[in-house]
């Protein structure tokens, strides 16, 4: 089985481990040890559960799923999201808290 290699990452032994259950910043997806990566969907099975609501600014967000949730396409207004999906938008720098 061949795999490509992220050479950024993998020249950064900062990035080299990460803690199942931890967090990451850039996505706000939970870490997970996965055994079938084939079967590995990252916006349902490392969603973090909190569907409680929070209201933020989205200046741009396409339409997607999370956590078999359709979100539609968000454009330059305010939004009550869950939890999971604002942060996860920003943390990509599409939206804002208010």
């Amino acid at each position: 089985m061949k795999a490509d290699v992220d050479e950024q990452v993998t020249i950064d032994v900062s990035r080299l481990i990460r803690l199942p259950g931890s967090v990451h910043g850039g996505s706000m997806l939970v870490a997970k040890k996965v055994d079938n990566l084939e079967q590995f969907d990252p916006l349902n099975d490392a969603v973090w559960e909190d569907d409680e609501e929070m209201e933020v600014f989205v200046s741009h967000a396409p339409a997607m799923r999370m956590k078999e949730n359709a979100f539609d396409e968000i454009n330059n207004k305010n939004a009550r999201l869950p939890k999971y999906y604002a942060a996860y938008l920003i943390a990509k720098g599409a939206a804002r808290l208010l």
